[in-house]
């Protein structure tokens, strides 16, 4: 025992004065010496980053690119550092995958960042030759594996960035050819394979490698402190060179705290968060919230589907800062930045689908971050007369976004389908004749003939940018994708009075509100008047699920509040009797519908028409209840209106209109 005590002791010294020395070779010479050398960073700013990426078990690389730093900069770094030409990611090339020889798995290229690429197009042969893209080039044991591999073919090195090489590998489906499913073995972590695995699945696994990692941990802690005594005791002159300072129980904890993080890089971790982004997406969630409890209290992850939330699954707590730095490296967050809100985005392909999810970090009680994430699939725009507008309403719409020139606006709260409305108004009068501009945060749907832009606010390039340029870029129509302040609201004020017809958003309750709030943001009524051609105020309501729905006849009771709810005097022009033969839909449940009775939603319309005398009240800043009034007069039919129409033809309860609409 004593002489194993000594050769474990000697090993400890060794291996700490190595590092010690190791340590600061590596601050005087980096492979990314020459972003010093060049200028781009200061020594001591690197060595900070290096730590960071050291402290939160993250690559060094990622740091730098979170950082401000482009591709093309480390890229350069490491053809200095090692070299060898730099190969960035490239469509133009693909896998050199015929007749790949074994030894080369789809796992082993992910591990050690390796891959063989080819220009696209070329066939491969005995003797054409492969680059092969190498994240580390003095990695000699995989160099040497990847030149047995390849002994009879012709092969150049090439040195990549890990983020380039993963982009290959990901892009390695989409070019097999048959027979080389031996080589394209997807391992556990693919995210085709997610469909078969639950996260519960998922989470037991985790909980079980951590438990295993704290057992061989504690007995590893046991002998290592009886190590560490002996040393105090014997050789305090050397510990203190060791470790840079003394040695003391608060050091050894605030290790053992670290040594216990769960790593962000675990393949399980990194399985778990994929699995939740493509449930999220299956189950036609438009949200996701990520939600830690305070102190021990689980995570909760909730969907938000057909705009009600609901608990997907709850993940023990010591799990929360890993999920959140995951969810923040994969959207380009600061890992390290805790203390204030943050958002981003996260592009995943998942199957055929392109999906986008829009990510907001905030703090919270507990020193805790929620994750909340929309989900933006990309989609095409649908039609207007599939969008479930009255035939009044869809007359007036379509009327109106063919006029050269004015104001139309759709408004609503978040996810009350606004910008789908506005690209199916763009739909119908997208022809060749016509060039229209839109400026969106993010594109979430795509049409062939229009300029799409997207803003980016991290280089200050926001709406009203987008404006001043579009006006120089030739437009008959312009789609803004929000006015949220007095500056993009004036200029798109001002390009509607100038001959362009101008759609836009805003965050208001209804349609006669937004006159009154755009007032508020100092648009002159004067001139708002004279630009004004409708105002489209929207909700989504609840539809009753078309599998299990049934027909019933209400009591006098139940169709005398629809009709008060309506408006008793207004509800007479719909000719509605109550009578033996009326019948409504009332929801049941079912397994499509997981047993709520609703599935899916509808569109609840209002519409303002700018008429000669709203224009006229409008420039007498008249009050809402007064413009209500005359919206009405003009044909107006309100939000929860709209909807009773809706009951009555079997497409959603009194219950789903109410809880969007109180008007």
């Amino acid at each position: 025992d004593d002489e194993d005590m000594i050769s474990d002791l000697a090993k400890i010294m060794s291996s700490s004065l190595s590092k010690q020395f190791c340590k600061k070779e590596s601050q005087r010479h980096t492979k990314f010496q020459s972003l010093i050398n060049s200028g781009y960073i200061s020594e001591i700013k690197l060595n900070n980053y290096y730590s960071l990426a050291q402290k939160n078990n993250f690559d060094v690389e990622t740091v730098l690119l979170e950082n401000g730093f482009s591709r093309e900069q480390l890229g350069k770094a490491l053809e200095i550092n090692y070299s060898l030409p730099y190969q960035n990611f490239n469509e133009s090339f693909q896998y050199a995958h015929c007749s790949i020889p074994k030894g080369l798995s789809r796992n082993y290229l992910i591990k050690w960042h390796c891959v063989p690429i080819q220009k696209v197009g070329l066939e491969l042969k005995e003797d054409s030759e492969i680059i092969l893209v190498i994240n580390n080039p003095s990695n000699m044991e995989v160099i040497d594996n990847i030149k047995k591999v390849f002994k009879n073919r012709k092969y150049e090195f090439r040195v990549g960035l890990k983020i380039d090489i993963e982009e290959y590998i990901s892009h390695l489906m989409p070019y097999a050819k048959p027979g080389d499913e031996k080589f394209f073995e997807i391992e556990e972590t693919s995210i085709n394979s997610l469909r078969t695995e639950s996260v519960s699945d998922i989470v037991s696994k985790m909980e079980s490698e951590k438990f295993k990692e704290s057992d061989d941990l504690e007995t590893k802690e046991k002998k290592e402190r009886k190590i560490t005594n002996l040393v105090k005791e014997s050789f305090p002159f050397i510990t203190d060179k060791i470790s840079g300072n003394t040695w003391n129980e608060y050091d050894l904890e605030s290790e053992k705290e670290d040594i216990n993080l769960i790593s962000d890089d675990d393949s399980t971790l990194v399985r778990l968060i994929n699995k939740v982004l493509t449930d999220a997406t299956d189950k036609g969630a438009s949200d996701i919230h990520i939600e830690p409890g305070i102190g021990n209290e689980p995570i909760k992850i909730r969907f938000r589907k057909d705009g009600s939330c609901f608990v997907y699954q709850e993940i023990p707590s010591h799990y929360k800062r890993s999920i959140i730095s995951r969810i923040k490296i994969m959207a380009r967050l600061d890992i390290a930045e805790r203390r204030f809100p943050q958002d981003g985005k996260i592009k995943l392909k998942y199957g055929p689908k392109k999906i986008e999810y829009r990510v907001v970090t905030v703090p919270t009680a507990g020193g805790n971050e929620d994750a909340i994430l929309r989900v933006l699939a990309s989609s095409k725009p649908i039609p207007l007369e599939k969008m479930s507008f009255s035939q009044t309403n869809l007359d007036l719409i379509k009327k109106q976004i063919k006029k050269p020139y004015g104001l139309i606006l759709v408004v609503g709260p978040t996810g009350s389908g606004k910008t789908t409305t506005l690209h199916s108004c763009l739909g119908e009068i997208n022809k060749p004749d016509i060039k229209i501009w839109t400026a969106e945060d993010p594109i979430e749907i795509t049409q062939k003939g229009l300029r799409q832009v997207q803003v980016q606010k991290n280089i200050n390039f926001d709406f009203s940018d987008a404006m001043k340029t579009f006006l120089r870029g030739d437009p008959d129509v312009i789609m803004v994708g929000e006015m949220r302040d007095q500056k993009t609201c004036s200029i798109g004020l001002e390009a509607s009075l100038t001959g362009h017809l101008v759609l836009s958003t805003l965050h208001t309750n209804s349609a006669p509100e937004t006159i009154v709030r755009l007032v508020d943001l100092g648009m002159n009524p004067l001139n708002f008047a004279d630009a004004l051609l409708l105002i489209v105020a929207q909700r989504l309501a609840r539809t009753l699920c078309k599998e299990c729905k049934e027909d019933y006849h209400p009591s006098q009771n139940e169709f005398d509040t629809l009709t008060k709810e309506y408006g008793e005097e207004e509800f007479k022009g719909l000719k509605i009797k109550y009578n033996k033969n009326l019948m409504l839909k009332k929801s049941v449940g079912c397994s499509n519908c997981n047993n709520t009775g609703y599935a899916g939603r509808i569109g609840l319309h209002e519409l303002l028409y700018g008429s000669d005398e709203m224009k006229r009240m409008i420039m007498d800043n008249c009050k809402v209840e007064g413009i209500r009034k005359q919206a009405k007069i003009d044909g107006m039919t309100t939000l929860k209106q709209d909807g009773i129409v809706k009951i009555f033809k079997g497409e959603c309860d009194l219950r789903s209109v109410l809880a969007v609409s109180t008007v």
